[in-house]
């Protein structure tokens, strides 16, 4: 399909790709069906990140010195909150790849992060919507 999945060290916001959204500081980490996700939990420890949306990708934007991610809407399989908090977007990839983002604001703004979290959940759809379209175009 030609379409991957990187994960450069110091990943920065792409300025050629549209219109972005940014999110955070929020948690992320990634998981894979091969590892035994989603039945088991990941064994990495979530890293504070920036998560970028992009017109054309997902883009987490780690702390220096870190490996983030870029995630072409195209490989996107699903997009979907967690059963066990509406705070946390499950973010599903090409290969059984698990992007976990957790929205966490400070104890007296847990609603407030579950509305962000829907509201980003709700632009990724939209976004791969958009992608899928124009690819079938």
């Amino acid at each position: 399909m030609g379409i991957t999945v990187s994960e450069p060290l110091d990943a920065a916001i792409p300025t050629d790709e549209g219109k972005v959204e940014r999110f955070g500081p929020i948690f992320w980490r990634s998981a894979f069906s091969g590892e035994g996700y989603p039945q088991r939990e990941p064994k990495r420890m979530p890293a504070e990140v920036t998560l970028a949306l992009t017109e054309r990708s997902i883009v987490v934007v780690p702390p220096p010195g870190a490996a983030g991610v870029r995630i072409p809407y195209e490989a996107v399989v699903d997009v979907a909150t967690s059963a066990k908090s509406s705070s946390v977007v499950i973010v599903t990839s090409v290969c059984g790849r698990y992007d976990i983002f957790t929205f966490i604001l400070k104890q007296e703004q847990n609603e407030r992060s579950s509305e962000i979290a829907k509201a980003a959940i709700a632009l990724l759809k939209a976004r791969v919507a958009a992608s899928r379209t124009m690819t079938h175009n």
